[in-house]
């Protein structure tokens, strides 16, 4: 009985482990960086090459010879027996993290096929007299 539950956990774990498996999107279009002082918003717009990618998400890298904060733009593929849209598909992704050093002025966002650099730029802030 024992021997049974332990290789029906095996078995989950390596299904959900193979599940997650995060693959770089086909292409990224267009990326913005916005910085509020404390916190950085990065919105990236992109396409899959195919349909049933699922759950994308923004992965730091590490920062480019330039001094630019590098994220990879991943997503989970389909697996290998779906039916999947065999067209581009539209994949947007937002991430909401800690800004970085004064120092990094700009985000790449690198995907499978190409890179796009966004400047960071500050938010305006609101004053008393607006």
């Amino acid at each position: 009985m024992r021997i049974r539950a332990a290789i029906l956990c095996f078995a989950i774990a390596l299904a959900a482990g193979s599940a997650s498996a995060q693959s770089l999107v086909w292409r990224v279009d267009q990326a913005t960086a916005v910085s509020d002082g404390s916190t950085l918003l990065v919105r990236v717009k992109g396409a899959a090459r195919t349909g049933g990618w699922e759950h994308p998400r923004l992965v730091l890298g590490r920062t480019s010879e330039s001094g630019d904060l590098e994220l990879k733009f991943v997503a989970t593929p389909p697996r290998n027996a779906a039916a999947v849209v065999q067209s581009l598909v539209p994949v947007n992704v937002s991430l909401k993290t800690r800004a970085p050093h004064k120092s990094v002025a700009a985000v790449k966002v690198v995907s499978r096929t190409n890179s796009v650099t966004a400047q960071i730029v500050a938010k305006r802030q609101r004053t008393a007299q607006e």
